[in-house]
This record gives C-alpha cells, sequence and structure tokens, in this order.
C-alpha cells in the first residue's frame, strides 16, 4: 500500500541501555511487567504502553514488576533521557521539542533468564508546532499492509521510498535492522523468541529545518515461542465477501495483541474489538492469529449476521492466551469442525458458557476436549443445541475440577443417540446437571455416568424429553447425597419401559421429585422401593402424570415420603391404573394418600388438585370421587 506524508513527527537516533540489578532471579522462567506509568494507563497485560508527551516535555516514572534482573532498552534519540531510579522504577524525561514535527521514540524493558527473555514495550510520542512546509515523503508497503509485519521466526520486509531530497531511514528499535539504497530500504529481523510480541518503529527522515519532514512507520513481530490459532472462514455473498472475528474485551479480561494473517496474503495487527476483512473474492481462507486474544464473543457486536455464517471450521486452537470462550462462537451455524486443542491452548480458560450454543452444523467434539483445562469453572449451555452431533466422546471435561454447573451443556442436541461414561470423570459441580441431556437422541444411559459428583445439587430436567430412551441403570445417582431437585429428571421419555429398583436411594436430600416421570407413557409398572428412603421430600406434583400406559403402582410406594405436601396432578391421565391407591400401614391401619391428614406422621397435604384425575380403574375410586373430591 502507497503512503505520501506532508508532515509527520520527526524522530532522531541514540542508542541508550541502563540496567537495574534487581533481586537475584527466582524463577526459570523470567516475567517482566509494566505495574504503572504516571498519567498514563498500561496494558491489561502489561507488556504495553503508549505515552504522549507535550512539546514543552515533561518526565514520567514507571514501576517495573519482575522476578529477575531487568534493563531498559532504548531506540535512537536525542531528546529524551532515562534514569534508573531504583530496582523496581525508572523515569523517562523527555525535552523541550523545538523541531518541526512530533518526535516518537520506542523503549523495552527486558529481563533475561536461563529460559528465555520477557520484554514489555513504552511507546513516547511527542507533539510538536505545525510546520510552515515540509518535504513530502511517499512510501509503499507490500500488498494492502498498513504496517510492517514480520514472521515470528524472522525475515526481511521490503519498502519502496520516494523523495524529492535526500533521506535517511533507521531504526527505532534494537531488534530491526536497516538497509537502505537509493530506491528504499529492507528491514531485516531475528527471531523472535521472547515470550510475547515485538513491536517497534522505523523512521524516514528528509530535510532540514523548517523543511524537515519525518515518517514513523510501525513493526510488530510475534513470537516464535507460541503456536497459531487457524480458524476457517468461508466468505462470498452473504457477507460481501467479508469476515469478522470475534475478539472480546467485555467479558473483562480485555487484552487483545495479536497479529493476524487474512490467509489471502493480509496481514494486520490488531489491538481492538471484532476485527474484519475484506477479501477480493468469495471463498475458503484460512486465518491464522498469533500473539494474544484474552476472549472470544460472538453475540455482542452489531456486526453479529457477518460473524456467524463466515466461521467454518477451528482447524487449530493455538496457544494465545485464551481466558474466555463465553459465548465464543455462539449460534456459529455454519461451523463443522474443532480441532483438538494444543497442549497449552486452554492453559488459562475459564469459561465456555455457550461457546458453541446453536452450532448446529458442529459434527464432532474431539475425545478429552477439555482435559488440559484445569482453571475452566463454567459450562453452562456449552454445546446446547448442537444438532449434528451424534455422540459424545469419552472424557470431554474429564479433570474440570473446577467447575460448578453443566446445565444445558449438551440440551437439545438432537443427534446424539450415544454418551461415553468418563464424559464427566473428575467433575463435581455443586450446581449439578440441570437439562445436561434434555431432548437427545441417547438409547440408554451408560453406568457411572456422574460417578464422584457427590456435590451436585440440582438434577431437574436432566434427560427430560430423550423420546429415544428405553433404560435406566441402577447406578446413575448412586453416592450423590446431596440432591435436592429431581424435578422432571425423566419427564417425557415416552420409550422409558422399566424403572430400576432403588434409583433414587442415596438421594436422601431431595426435596422435588414433581414430573419425574410425567409422560413416560410406555411405563407399565414401577417397583416398589423406587421412593424408598427419600423422607425430605414435599413435592411430588405431577410424578406420575399422563403416564397413559401404568397398570399398576405398589401400594406402598410412597411409604418413607411422609414430608410430603403436594400430590397435585400425580397420577392424572393415569387411564390404565387399576388396583388399590398408594397407601401406608400403621399399626394395622391404611392410610391412602387421601387420608394422611388422620395421621400426625404425615406432613398435611395441602396441594391435592387432579391426583387421581381420570384414574377411574382404580378399586377406590368411588370413595375418592364421593368423600374427597378434591383430589380429582
Amino acid at each position: 500500500m502507497r503512503y505520501i506524508f506532508n508532515f509527520v513527527p520527526v524522530c532522531m537516533a541514540l542508542a541508550l541501555l541502563s540496567s537495574c540489578v534487581g533481586e537475584e532471579q527466582t524463577a526459570d522462567q523470567p516475567e517482566v511487567r509494566l505495574a504503572s506509568i504516571t498519567g498514563t494507563e498500561v496494558s491489561e497485560d502489561g507488556r504495553g504502553a503508549e505515552v504522549n508527551f507535550e512539546a514543552a516535555g515533561g518526565s514520567v516514572d514507571v514501576e517495573v514488576s519482575a522476578n529477575c534482573d531487568w534493563t531498559v532498552e532504548s531506540g535512537l534519540g536525542y531528546w529524551y533521557a532515562i534514569e534508573i531510579l531504583d530496582d523496581s522504577s525508572f523515569r523517562i524525561t523527555a525535552s523541550d521539542n523545538q523541531e518541526t514535527g512530533a518526535r516518537y521514540a520506542n523503549i523495552s524493558v527486558v529481563s533475561v533468564g536461563g529460559a528465555g527473555v520477557s520484554s514489555a514495550s513504552v511507546v513516547l510520542r511527542q507533539a510538536a508546532p505545525a510546520p510552515e512546509g515540509v518535504i513530502p515523503i511517499e512510501y509503499t508497503l507490500q500488498g494492502d499492509d498498513t504496517d510492517i509485519i514480520v514472521p515470528e521466526q524472522g525475515g526481511s520486509y521490503r519498502v519502496e521510498v520516494a523523495c524529492e531530497e535526500n533521506w535517511t531511514a533507521l531504526s527505532l528499535s534494537n531488534w530491526i535492522t536497516v538497509e537502505q539504497d537509493a530506491a528504499g530500504f529492507t528491514l531485516t529481523a531475528g527471531e523472535n523468541s521472547t515470550i510475547g510480541m515485538r513491536t517497534g518503529s522505523v523512521c524516514i527522515s528528509a530535510g532540514n529545518g523548517s523543511e524537515e519532514n519525518t515518517v514513523t512507520i510501525p513493526v510488530s513481530q510475534a513470537t516464535a515461542s507460541t503456536s497459531a490459532m487457524v480458524i476457517e472462514v468461508t466468505v462470498g455473498e452473504e457477507t460481501g465477501n467479508a469476515a469478522i472475528l470475534p475478539f472480546d474485551t467485555t467479558n473483562g479480561t480485555g487484552v487483545i495483541n495479536c497479529l493476524v494473517d487474512w490467509g489471502d496474503g493480509t496481514m494486520s495487527r490488531v489491538i481492538s474489538d471484532y476485527p474484519s476483512h475484506q477479501y477480493a473474492a468469495p471463498g475458503v481462507y484460512d486465518i491464522s492469529i498469533t500473539g494474544k486474544v484474552a476472549s472470544f464473543r460472538a453475540n455482542q457486536s452489531p456486526e453479529l449476521n457477518t460473524i456467524r455464517p463466515t466461521i467454518t471450521a477451528i482447524k487449530q486452537w493455538g496457544n494465545i492466551g485464551l481466558e474466555s470462550l463465553k459465548y465464543g462462537f455462539y449460534y456459529c451455524a455454519n461451523l463443522r469442525t474443532i480441532a483438538a486443542p494444543d497442549e497449552d491452548s486452554f492453559s488459562q480458560l475459564t469459561s465456555i458458557y455457550s461457546c458453541f450454543d446453536h452450532c448446529t452444523s458442529l459434527e464432532a467434539i474431539p475425545e478429552g476436549m477439555f482435559t488440559t483445562a484445569p482453571l475452566l469453572n463454567e459450562a453452562y449451555s456449552a454445546f446446547s443445541a448442537c444438532e449434528s452431533l451424534t455422540e459424545i466422546p469419552a472424557r470431554v471435561f474429564a479433570g474440570c475440577s473446577q467447575v460448578t454447573r453443566f446445565s444445558m451443556v449438551f440440551k437439545n442436541c438432537k443427534s446424539v443417540t450415544s454418551v461415553a461414561p468418563d464424559v464427566f470423570e473428575g467433575c463435581n459441580p455443586e450446581d449439578g446437571f440441570l437439562q445436561a441431556f434434555y431432548a437427545t437422541a441417547i438409547t440408554s444411559i451408560p453406568e457411572g455416568l456422574f460417578r464422584g459428583c457427590t456435590a451436585a445439587e440440582n438434577m431437574s430436567n436432566l434427560f427430560a424429553n430423550c423420546t429415544s430412551l428405553t433404560s435406566i441403570p441402577a447406578d446413575l445417582f448412586s453416592g450423590m447425597t446431596s440432591v435436592t431437585n429431581m424435578m422432571s429428571a425423566f419427564s417425557g421419555c415416552t420409550a422409558l419401559t422399566s424403572i430400576p429398583d432403588g434409583l433414587f436411594a442415596d438421594v436422601t436430600s431431595v426435596t422435588n421429585m414433581s414430573s419425574v416421570f410425567n409422560g413416560c407413557t410406555s411405563l407399565t409398572s414401577v417397583p416398589e422401593g423406587v421412593f424408598f428412603g427419600l423422607s425430605s421430600v414435599t413435592n411430588m406434583s405431577s410424578v406420575f402424570r399422563n403416564c397413559t400406559g401404568l397398570v399398576s403402582v405398589p401400594v406402598s410406594i410412597f411409604d418413607d415420603c411422609t414430608a410430603v405436601t403436594n400430590f397435585g396432578n400425580a397420577f392424572n391421565g393415569c387411564s390404565a391404573l387399576t388396583g388399590e391407591s398408594p397407601y401406608t400401614e400403621i399399626d394395622g391401619v391404611k392410610y391412602h394418600l387421601y387420608e394422611r391428614g388422620n395421621n400426625p406422621a404425615f406432613a398435611t397435604v395441602k396441594t391435592t388438585a387432579g391426583c387421581f384425575a381420570g384414574c377411574t380403574g382404580l378399586s377406590d375410586y368411588s370413595v375418592i370421587s364421593s368423600t374427597y373430591p378434591d383430589w380429582l
């Protein structure tokens, strides 16, 4: 891309190297950060800042946080000075600017250790009076580039320069060398072996005195120590051949400082939300991202209709410092495939809240996908409505011990027919699994699916509307003594033919069993001990409602459920039910549900309406209808 400047900042060159001997190095991997700068905002990761001086000059103090010795390395420039104050701070002082343009420089704070190099950059700018006249400088970058980007492995970059007067190109950064000729200059940089992105600049100066003009060109280089994230986009008429990446700062992490290779020969440095790119032609492009992007979020920007349809694959997660994928690829309906993560891809990841929610084309989840995400604490609705998934593979969340809830994690995955038994191995979410497998197509549940999840409290709607489910393992809730809510856990499981005895034997803290088997039309009978031991249950409303195939129920089924206050609609619509309605025998006396008020051993049943509505085949139906009509 071609640029013409009639006035741009002046910059000179002077090498300065200062060092400060701090505490003895205590870690193999050096870490240095900018803690604070007087009157200036430092980036959230502490790796960068911009200091703007007035033309009159001034000083700022820089606080440094480091785990070993650090030095200050400076580009050339006679107009500022650096003074080391102590082992954690230094001062930058700018002189009075009497030149014809602004002045620029770049300072790096560097810490070197046995395991590598860590650095942070400070860009200096100083304002200047507007000049009366300047010499035009014209330069041309490669392709559509707006600044210079050097590959992490190092290399050269050619810049063509046209100017009526003699001109000079100078590097402002010690990691950049410049070789000038009559038609332009070639910039060269070695491999970036630091742990972060390097930024610098080159200035082109021409003329003297009042006619002097200087152009500053930004230079960036990603680090070779991290791998790139690669996202496939498919662009066309629907999106105007444009793509947008869902980089985000609203999730609280905020850090975006990366290089994006758009896959068509164009690269750009990105430091802000939702970067976009216009392609010359429709097609499929691989976008490579190196550097730092802490958060993805595809539900915040007005350009969502452009973001969602273009993203078709995540080919590589790389290591870009991901901390949040909350709504990361939300409603990206054309996303077909996602790669398995690299070893450190998710090492800082804390949330996948609705990350792939409504990714209706997603075909598979990599086995053990989040086993290397030790900080993950939120998986709510992560894969909800991924309608093309057919199975939940092994160990997807194995070891994610900090996740507090898996609510709706696979809800409405309508094509899922099988679930690996170790999906949640090592997990113990306190909030539980509300609607976790709601409306999936599973035919059976693996034994031990929730093994070890002893802290889980909410299991409501767990397998509700799983219309292909035919059986339940007896140990499904083994050891889950903290569960308080089983509402609608198997509601709408129309193919379920049997309930194992003792299914709820360990969920002795449960208080809500309402609608647990509501609409299970294929059930013909239930075991005697299915609710034994549930002395804390208060709500049994609609527990077998509309179980139209249910022929018999053991009379002692509710013997231990003495605290129930709500039996409303419990058997409503069970038109095939025969025999005597449930009762508990105490000292030889039968106490049917409708007679519990006659014995203080039972809580007062407050809600009764509809309990036996339509159960005309019961042997005591006439007694209920004539004496206890409020139970119909």
